[in-house]
């Protein structure tokens, strides 16, 4: 617990938890996988055509559907807990959850104060975080979405980019967690921006120095600070930002 709360931030507070409607929905399942994955596909037929109240409704009751039959399938004693924008799946106590999401939160919110006029919310549903108790789970878990045959790194923490993206760790590695919720967070908030992709990821790796400064290793950068500066520079002119301001 004091590992958690030295990474999370050490101010405790407790994530909203707004009244919705979480009943379950009639959701297809596809059928080749080893723990339960909703075919998205299908679910965007199902959706609210409109956008609205509704269509963000349906969404969180969708994204609470697979989460809580993904519980059920592990049969273990994880728990759902959600916030505002989060739904979080863990074996994790009653206040490491509230450490974790509370993190969340206040990450979606840093990054959207930091890059105001460039970041926004957008979608519908929440942000999905999946932590599995041992690799043995999240390795059955992701190897759902990577190809049959090849070589693959280890890891102990991502964010899939599969039909619903979300969060994916692996309990007994949580340092991982800061700085990959940081990075991918913000790659999701930039996502209706049309920018170059050198500059999509060098806001990202900006986002993760800035706000999770102590698993930042200065000697794994490409570039020095005047550097960036310089780049984002010539890319923000008064030319550009119309453009973007119009989207």
């Amino acid at each position: 617990m004091g590992l958690l709360r030295r990474l999370l931030g050490s101010r405790l507070a407790t994530p909203s938890s707004p009244a919705r409607d979480l009943s379950p929905l009639p959701l297809t399942w596809r059928g080749d996988t080893t723990m339960p994955i909703v075919d998205w596909e299908a679910a965007h037929e199902q959706a609210p055509a409109v956008d609205g109240d509704a269509t963000g409704a349906w969404w969180w009751r969708a994204a609470w559907t697979w989460v809580e039959t993904l519980r059920a399938h592990l049969g273990s004693a994880d728990t759902i807990e959600h916030s505002d924008n989060f739904v979080m799946l863990s074996p994790l106590d009653a206040k490491a959850r509230q450490l974790a999401l509370a993190y969340c939160e206040r990450s979606r919110r840093r990054i959207l104060q930091s890059l105001q006029g460039v970041a926004a919310a957008w979608g519908h549903g929440p942000h999905v975080v999946l932590i599995f108790d041992g690799q043995d789970a999240y390795y059955d878990y992701i190897g759902n979405y990577y190809p049959e045959r090849g070589e693959f790194a280890m890891s102990s923490g991502m964010f899939l980019q599969h039909g619903y993206g979300h969060f994916v760790f692996d309990a007994s590695e949580p340092t991982t967690m800061e700085p990959v919720i940081v990075h991918e967070l913000t790659h999701c908030l930039l996502a209706p921006l049309p920018l170059p992709a050198w500059l999509n990821e060098g806001t990202a790796v900006n986002m993760e120095k800035q706000l999770t400064p102590h698993w930042v290793d200065p000697r794994q950068g490409i570039f020095a600070h005047r550097e960036h500066a310089q780049k984002r520079a010539k890319f923000w002119t008064h030319a550009a930002t119309p453009q973007l301001k119009s989207m």
